[in-house]
C-alpha cells in the first residue's frame, strides 16, 4: 500500500484531484469543450472522479490541455504540504465559468478561498 501511495505523488492527474477534487475538474474540462455535461449530475465525489476517468471528451481535454494546470496546481499541493489546514486560493475555480479559463490570469481578485485540511 506504502508504494502506491509514494507512486500517486508522481501521478499529476491524482496530485490535482486531491488539490482540486473531480467537479472542479470537470468544470474546467467543460470550458474547453462545451458537450462535457457535469453541472447536478453527480451525487457523490466518486461518481464524478468515475466521470472524469471514463469519459473519452474530459480524458481529451486534460491530455491535451492539462500542462495549462501544472503551475497552479503543484504550488496549491506545496503549500498544503508545508501548512496543512492553510486556505488555498483556486485560481481557476468554477465560479470563474463567464470567463474562459485559459484567459485567467493569476489575480487572487478572481480567486477562491479552499481550506484544505488532513482527512
Amino acid at each position: 500500500m506504502r508504494q502506491l501511495v509514494n507512486q500517486s505523488i508522481n501521478d499529476f492527474l491524482k496530485i490535482w484531484l486531491f488539490v482540486e477534487g473531480p467537479e472542479r475538474i470537470l468544470a474546467w474540462a467543460a470550458s474547453y469543450d462545451s458537450t462535457i455535461e457535469w453541472e447536478n449530475l453527480y451525487a457523490h465525489n466518486c461518481d464524478a472522479c468515475r466521470a472524469l476517468f471514463s469519459d473519452p471528451r474530459v480524458q481529451s481535454v486534460i491530455q491535451n490541455n492539462y500542462h495549462k494546470r501544472i503551475d497552479d496546481v503543484l504550488r496549491q499541493y506545496a503549500i498544503f504540504s508545508v501548512m496543512p489546514g492553510v486556505k488555498v486560493p483556486i485560481i481557476n475555480d468554477s465560479v470563474d465559468k463567464e470567463l474562459p479559463l485559459s484567459e485567467l490570469s493569476g489575480d487572487a481578485s478572481r480567486s477562491t478561498l479552499v481550506q484544505i485540511t488532513h482527512g
